[in-house]
């Protein structure tokens, strides 16, 4: 294995994997079989592995050592887990609509389309999960074990120009593997399996220097740093998908206060922030070697082969081409 963090470069041809470290620029192409299946890395290092089958075969897997934790197998497949989150013992399944959004359809010369809006940007802090809804709105969803009762999640959301995009807050059907679920549409399980409930809520945030994004396309991550939840924001001119033009980073000040805040900082001190299209971490720079204050990302409109390396303090950004000449089906960040 590469020396840590790495971008794991997926080839087209021959279930291989090349491994660049981010931080002496090394690379080496093997071949992965826990990485020929579908899988989901998390910030922590860990990989969620998903083999197919009569049910799907789960656990996770530390690239680092090998070592595995077995867990529960699932039982559905392929699209069936789009637009669901599983947890809890056993896998309890929990579908949920929080309504829908317009988007850019770069298939159709960018005109606008309505999607289903699903938990974007996701990231976790102290126990919470944290999604990014728009510039000035934060959702997130967590798993408690309060009684369900009459007291329903649902409410309208409005985006920050006040309009109301159509869509409820609702976990709409909550089953575990055998198919239980309330008539409320709210999961429990009985006292006896740890009843948990899934919890969605917003979150009205005010934002300072918000940077202009008339006339230009944006991409959002949500990264949790030493237990603050930043946001990052890479700009596009429309006409132009394959180069970005500036990049912001904004902090939240207090995750519990009603005045929450997003300000805008060029210092995340001796860190890296690593955006992924599956997962977004940090990591800290002088344990790896690596310049502070930077954002490490793949364009993947870029034929996934260019890593951008920007530097917050002044701004700039280089460009690096690990695996230049291979096709790639996609990238991933390994944080550690």
């Amino acid at each position: 294995m590469a020396r840590f963090p790495v971008l794991v470069h997926h080839r087209y041809a021959g279930n291989l994997q090349t491994l660049f470290s981010i931080s002496d620029h090394s690379s080496r192409s093997v071949s992965i079989p826990e990485m020929n299946s579908t899988y989901y890395p998390t910030a922590h290092g860990w990989i969620l592995v998903l083999n197919p089958g009569d049910a799907v075969q789960t656990f996770l897997w530390n690239p680092q050592d090998g070592a595995r934790v077995e867990l529960p197998d699932m039982d559905e497949q392929g699209d069936e887990l789009q637009g669901t989150i599983w947890a809890g013992d056993g896998w309890v399944k929990y579908e949920y609509d929080i309504g829908t959004r317009t988007i850019l359809d770069e298939d159709d010369n960018f005109d606008e389309v309505e999607e289903k809006r699903m938990f974007d940007a996701v990231t976790s802090v102290k126990g919470k999960f944290y999604y990014w809804h728009s510039s000035s709105m934060v959702g997130t969803f967590e798993f408690t074990d309060d009684v369900v009762g009459d007291d329903s999640n649902d409410e309208d959301i409005e985006d920050e120009e006040g309009s109301d995009d159509g869509g409820d807050i609702l976990v709409e059907h909550i089953s575990d593997q055998d198919g239980s679920n309330d008539d409320d549409g709210e999961y429990s399980r009985d006292n006896a399996d740890g009843g948990l409930r899934m919890k969605i809520d917003m979150i009205d945030i005010n934002i300072v220097e918000y940077t202009e994004t008339n006339g230009l396309y944006t991409v959002v991550f949500m990264v949790e740093a030493s237990g603050e939840l930043y946001q990052v924001y890479i700009f596009f001119i429309v006409s132009d998908m394959k180069k970005p033009t500036r990049i912001a980073v904004y902090r939240l000040d207090s995750l519990s206060s009603p005045q929450a805040t997003w300000h805008k900082t060029d210092d995340i001190g001796d860190r890296v922030f690593l955006l992924g299209t599956l997962m977004s971490s940090s990591c800290p720079a002088g344990e790896h070697d690596l310049r502070r204050n930077t954002v490490y990302w793949v364009n993947p409109r870029h034929d996934h082969d260019c890593l951008y390396i920007f530097d917050l303090e002044d701004g700039s950004y280089t460009m690096v081409q690990p695996c230049q000449g291979t096709p790639a089906l996609g990238t991933t960040f390994f944080p550690f």
